[in-house]
């Protein structure tokens, strides 16, 4: 039975080629791992607000959170639209990011 040997040079580059493969695919796995955004639509009521200030300051504020794709305030009937990423906010968030702007945000 003959035995497989390897020179040096050899035996290192291939350590370096199987080192380099196992490093692609631990790679690749990470950047797969991506998580689909889920929009979903919300109208909360809101009370305390009074004019189109109060709208733009509540719009302004809730923008800041990340997974905020749309949102459209609305003193005259007194509620928030809200279009979001629900992989990133629950209503609970969208309610407290609201009434950290001083207004009283209700679950609908």
């Amino acid at each position: 039975m003959s035995k497989l040997t390897f020179s040096k040079p050899l035996s290192g580059g291939l350590v370096m080629l199987i080192a380099g493969f196992v490093l692609s695919c631990s790679n690749q796995s990470k950047t797969d791992l991506k998580i689909t955004p889920k929009i979903a639509e919300i109208t909360i009521p809101v009370t305390g607000m009074m004019c189109g200030s109060c709208e733009l300051h509540i719009e302004t504020e809730v923008k800041k959170q990340d997974g905020i794709v749309e949102i459209d305030a609305d003193h005259e009937q007194a509620v928030v639209k809200v279009k979001y990423d629900s992989t990133k906010l629950s209503l609970d968030d969208l309610i407290v990011a609201i009434n950290n702007t001083g207004y009283q945000a209700h679950k609908p």
